[in-house]
């Protein structure tokens, strides 16, 4: 998997800040968060840090990485942890897929999870 940074970089691409879209985001891993496969990136870490506070009041779509579709998270989203990340799932089902075979859904930098 290539870093998401040097990506972003490459093909020039500018985000906006999710909690404050008047501002450009910051393109480094200090001002970068992730929830399952999507990466969130800030202006500050002042913005970080209250994003991680309510990511679901700025996170208006996740992507449920079992089917990758596109869904509205919320507290009650189905969820897994997985070598320190915080997976959220679309369906109960796509999270039950997940937990019968993790490494089939997810790699980290081109290896395994443990």
């Amino acid at each position: 998997m290539q870093d998401p940074d040097d990506f972003l970089k490459a093909q020039a691409i500018a985000l906006r800040d999710p909690v404050d879209p008047s501002r450009p985001a910051v393109i480094d891993v200090a001002h970068r968060a992730r929830i399952g496969n999507d990466w969130f990136y800030f202006a500050s870490r002042e913005t970080r840090e209250a994003f991680l506070r309510e990511p679901f009041r700025y996170a208006t779509l996740l992507s449920d990485p079992v089917d990758h579709a596109r869904f509205k998270p919320s507290k009650d989203s189905p969820k897994a942890q997985r070598a320190g990340i915080e997976f959220r799932f679309g369906s109960k089902a796509t999270r039950a897929a997940f937990a019968a075979a993790p490494d089939s859904f997810y790699h980290a930098r081109g290896q395994m999870l443990p």
